[in-house]
């Protein structure tokens, strides 16, 4: 059974998507994937997302300008949820996250618990046991 939250993954490292996505299918989550920013604001203007994991550092465009572009273009604003994700823990990364408009952040690597954690807080009803 498939989980009612449709998710967008961004991120431009290959092998860090793959993984992402694999755990998010065995938790019956099936994610759009994408790679830059760009992408993920052509995505998001196609189609209707309730959380979007968006990868701070990518190519053409980064991730807090993907989410800005993103609370502009939003209809309900707030609605969305946006995670950001890094390898960096720096409190300018993370500072720069929340002023992009991003609801939380996640260091990488990412673990199928901080998922789970991710998605309860912000779905408490995400249909997760």
């Amino acid at each position: 059974m498939q989980n009612d939250i449709k998710i967008l993954l961004a991120d431009d490292d290959d092998i860090c998507q793959a993984l992402f996505k694999k755990t998010l299918e065995k938790l019956e989550y099936f994610p759009v994937t994408c790679n830059n920013g760009e992408e993920v604001v052509e995505i998001f203007k196609k189609d209707q997302y309730n959380l979007i994991f968006l990868d701070m550092r990518m190519p053409l465009m980064d991730g807090p300008a993907a989410a800005k572009r993103i609370r502009e273009d939003e209809v309900n604003k707030g609605s969305i949820k946006i995670i950001g994700l890094s390898g960096n823990t720096s409190d300018k990364d993370i500072k720069e996250c929340f002023a992009s408009g991003m609801d939380d952040y996640l260091v990488k690597p990412i673990t199928k618990s901080k998922i789970i954690e991710i998605i309860k807080k912000h779905f408490p009803n995400g249909g997760l046991t």
